[in-house]
């Protein structure tokens, strides 16, 4: 007889940590449609030096328009020289210390969650953690399906039941964890 494994959505006692090895921290976000960004916290160099290609190159189209405008109507209206190299200055210093949050808001306005916080060197190594913690979980998680005969369909309802902060969490928990609440639940 197959059993079906039913959790409380309700994780809020379990604590979300920070994954993986690195000097920068990373969020990872992602869509429905399974599509993954990461974003570092902090300062952002591109955003500093190159503010409207940056802005253009992560798909925040109207922002770059605003930014192209503002330059427009700086020579329009024929502000000296050394001004708008002030005005250039402070919006490389404004995009380089909220370029990320900036891209993090846009993100999240076109249907991105917060997923998973990665410490990484770099934004490459950050998915790539991501994506091993992933298939760490997937193993664990269809291991402990096949060693408790339970059913896949049970369990993916779970899952999809879940918000993308129980998700992380549930991720985060790790094997242990995962066979330790399959165990509780199939002793009661």
């Amino acid at each position: 007889m197959k059993k079906y494994l039913f959790i409380d959505n309700n994780q809020s006692d379990i604590k979300a940590n920070t994954i993986g090895s690195g000097n920068k921290n990373f969020h990872i976000y992602k869509n429905p449609t399974g599509v993954v960004e990461a974003i570092k916290n902090g300062w952002s160099w591109p955003g500093f030096f190159n503010s409207s290609l940056w802005l253009i190159y992560k798909g925040m189209f109207i922002l770059a328009l605003k930014v192209f405008v503002f330059f427009a109507l700086l020579v329009l209206f024929r502000i000296p020289e050394q001004i708008a190299v002030l005005v250039s200055i402070g919006i490389g210093i404004y995009f380089g210390g909220n370029g990320n949050s900036l891209y993090r808001q846009f993100l999240e306005k076109q249907g991105y969650k917060f997923f998973l916080s990665v410490n990484a060197d770099n934004i490459a190594n950050a998915k790539a953690q991501f994506v091993e913690l992933m298939q760490i979980t997937n193993k664990t998680v269809n291991s402990a399906i096949k060693r408790h005969d339970l059913d896949a369909s049970g369990f993916d309802s779970l899952y999809k039941g879940l918000d993308n902060s129980s998700k992380a969490r549930t991720f985060m928990l790790g094997r242990n964890l995962i066979i330790e609440e399959l165990d509780s639940f199939l002793k009661t």
